[in-house]
């Protein structure tokens, strides 16, 4: 295997960065100066997951606003960024997601999650049990 992404070492795949928001699952001397680092990667879906779920539920419903809220132009290619992941989990950018807050209720939310991982870190070593899980914890 090839050097783990800054991504994969801080267990937060979608590089959540640290603001003075206290994730559970957050290791407690964050040594990382820009980006969280989890104790697993569970955990770092489990933020990216609450995060994305606030603002589906806050309005932004398609990829396209997603991203946009997610990877803001000022520091990323938001544009590549969507297209990206819109490519990846296989709809229309503008095309409203369905994710639902319940567990097990089918939901695009995992393949945005992969997607975005994807994108983050060139690629996803996690299984797909991983995202669930990360998705499903409630702490």
């Amino acid at each position: 295997m090839t050097n783990p992404t800054r991504g994969e070492r801080n267990n937060n795949p979608l590089n959540i960065i640290l603001t003075n928001t206290l994730w559970h699952g957050m290791v407690q001397e964050q040594t990382d100066p820009k980006f969280i680092i989890f104790i697993a990667p569970e955990y770092g879906y489990r933020a990216a997951a609450r995060i994305i779920r606030k603002n589906y539920f806050a309005g932004r419903t398609a990829i396209n606003a997603i991203i946009a809220a997610w990877a803001p132009d000022v520091e990323n290619d938001t544009q590549a960024y969507i297209a990206d992941v819109a490519l990846r989990v296989g709809t229309n950018a503008y095309q409203p997601l369905e994710i639902t807050r319940e567990k097990g209720q089918a939901s695009q939310l995992l393949p945005l999650l992969k997607a975005m991982t994807f994108h983050e870190n060139g690629r996803c070593i996690y299984p797909d049990d991983v995202l669930q899980l990360g998705m499903d914890l409630e702490c």
